[in-house]
Formats: C-alpha cells, sequence, structure tokens
C-alpha cells in the first residue's frame, strides 16, 4: 500500500509541477501577444506616416511641375508675342 501512495504521491507533485508550467506558458504567450498588439500597433502608425510622406512628396512634386511648366509658358508667351513688339517698337 505505501508504494500505491508514493506514487500518488508522486503523480500529485507532477501534475502540481505540469500545472505550473503551463500556467508560465499562458503568462509567457499572453505577454508575446501583448507585444505583438504593439508592433503592430508601430507598424500601423509607422505606416500611415509613411503614406503621408508620399503625398506630401507627391503634391509637392505637383507644384514644382506647375510652377516649372508655368514658368516655362510664361517665356514662350514673352518670347513669341512681347519681344517681337518690343523689337518693332525700337525700329
Amino acid at each position: 500500500m505505501s508504494s500505491f501512495y508514493e506514487t500518488v504521491l508522486a503523480l500529485n507533485t507532477s501534475m502540481a509541477q505540469l500545472t505550473e508550467r503551463v500556467s508560465n506558458l499562458v503568462d509567457a504567450s499572453r505577454t508575446h501577444g501583448q507585444k505583438l498588439d504593439s508592433l503592430a500597433k508601430d507598424l500601423q502608425d509607422v505606416s500611415k506616416e509613411v503614406h503621408g510622406a508620399k503625398v506630401g512628396f507627391k503634391v509637392g512634386v505637383a507644384i514644382v511641375g506647375l510652377v516649372v511648366t508655368g514658368s516655362v509658358g510664361f517665356i514662350a508667351w514673352l518670347i513669341t508675342k512681347v519681344l517681337p513688339a518690343v523689337l518693332a517698337s525700337l525700329k
């Protein structure tokens, strides 16, 4: 009978250790999940910042393009319309 009690006691000790280890794994998994959630939020924030930078860059390029196009158009108008009139008035 003594060996039966020893076996039951050993099983009880093993179950307690197993329960503790499973509890530790659950806690570690929960912590890992929280870290992943935090990283996902940070990644979303960075993604929004990158998108904003891309939009800002595209708007800036569009504005520079409009300024260059307007300047070239104005210079072309000066050469084709104003310059001949000025030269004609000097003769």
